[in-house]
This record gives structure tokens, C-alpha cells and sequence, in this order.
């Protein structure tokens, strides 16, 4: 089986008029298969991140799911990674499983998420640890964001016509190899990082819920 996967082949979105370092974080999906959702980094200096990720409906919806939970807990999982401290503070036996039921039980109530309005139509928002998640749902594609230090209302998005100033050729096959190469073409020096060092308040409720 290649090891590449074909070239994007839905519209792909990332922050309009991004005033920082940005470029293509990751692809989501079988290598040498068409890709069901790509990810593209946004960064401003060492505490404020943003990664818009696309998905394209008919594609995730077929091989994911086509029930809206599944788009809410993509997000839901990819923000709670972020917000993890470092590796090297303990992990209590059974933490990360009651983050993974965390995350599924706040994608099941993604209907009663509170509504923001982004430049291309209305998301549902989910906050934890000083971060947020959010989707949109458009006609093509599915836009879901993972973010922290900066607020999500009024994000402006725009349409990827040409791939350079994200570090990769949009019109090219995805390799997994390529992609420390865009991120040293475009990226930030070093990763913008949240809760580095200490649990969040978030965090710590969890662990004290483990402790009763």
C-alpha cells in the first residue's frame, strides 16, 4: 500500500488573515487513502494556538459516523490532548479513561453547547481546562476548532487556495514525512503551549472526583 495519500480534494479552511506563524499540523485517515480531515496550525507567539481542522461530510459521515456526536467528540479529544500538562507530572491510574468518558459524555450534549457566530455561519462551543472546542457544520465539509488564548466568537475563516504559506503543496499527495517539513518551513519556533507545567482547575476536579 503508498504511503501517500491522494492530494485534498474538499475546500479546505483556515483562519483569514492570521497574523502568526501557521502552517499543516496533521491529516486524518488510512495512509494511501483519500483523507477524511486535515488540520492546519495557527499560532501567535507562545500562549495562543488555533487549529482548524476540515472534514469532508459525505466522508466522515460515512466512514465515522453520520451522527453530529461524532464531529462534536473529534474536537472534544483533540482539545482535551491539548490541554495536558507535561508528561512528566503523574498520571493517577484511571485518569485518562475518565478523560475519554469526559469527552464522550460533552460530545452527547453538543445540542446544548452555547452558539458563537464565526464568519462562515453559526458553532456550538465546549470549554475545558482554558480552552475551548467548537464545530460548524457547512454544506461540504465540517469545520472544528481546538483552541486556547483567544476567544471564539467572530473568528474569521477563509478558504486554502494555495498551501505555501501553511508549508505544503496543496495540490500534492500527503505523506506523513512532509509534515515536520511544513512545520519547519512555516511554523512556530517553538510549540505554543497551556497548562504546561501544573493541572488545570478542570483537571483537578477530576482527579478530586477519583479521590472520593
Amino acid at each position: 500500500m503508498s504511503s501517500a495519500s491522494p492530494p485534498v480534494d474538499f475546500p479546505l479552511y483556515g483562519l483569514d488573515r492570521w497574523g502568526g506563524p501557521r502552517w499543516l499540523e496533521t491529516y486524518d485517515g488510512q495512509l494511501g487513502k483519500p483523507t477524511w480531515g486535515v488540520r492546519l496550525g495557527h499560532q501567535r507567539g507562545t500562549d495562543t494556538y488555533v487549529g482548524v481542522a476540515t472534514l469532508p461530510r459525505e466522508r466522515f459521515d460515512r466512514l465515522c459516523g453520520a451522527d453530529r456526536r461524532e464531529v462534536a467528540m473529534f474536537g472534544t479529544f483533540w482539545l482535551i490532548n491539548l490541554t495536558l500538562p507535561d508528561g512528566r507530572l503523574p498520571r493517577p491510574d484511571g485518569f485518562v479513561r475518565d478523560l475519554v468518558d469526559l469527552s464522550r459524555n460533552a460530545a452527547g450534549r453538543h445540542a446544548h453547547w452555547p452558539r458563537v457566530r464565526w464568519s462562515i455561519g453559526e458553532a456550538a462551543i465546549w470549554r475545558f481546562a482554558g480552552g475551548w472546542t467548537g464545530f460548524a457544520v457547512l454544506a461540504d465539509v465540517y469545520v472544528v476548532v481546538a483552541a486556547f488564548g483567544v476567544q471564539p466568537a467572530g473568528l474569521g475563516f477563509a478558504v486554502v487556495s494555495d498551501g505555501t504559506p501553511y508549508g505544503f503543496d496543496l495540490a500534492g499527495r500527503l505523506r506523513t514525512t512532509d509534515l515536520p517539513a511544513a512545520r519547519e518551513r512555516t511554523g512556530p519556533a517553538e510549540p505554543a503551549l497551556l497548562n504546561n507545567d501544573a493541572w488545570h482547575a478542570d483537571h483537578a476536579a477530576l482527579l478530586d472526583e477519583q479521590a472520593d
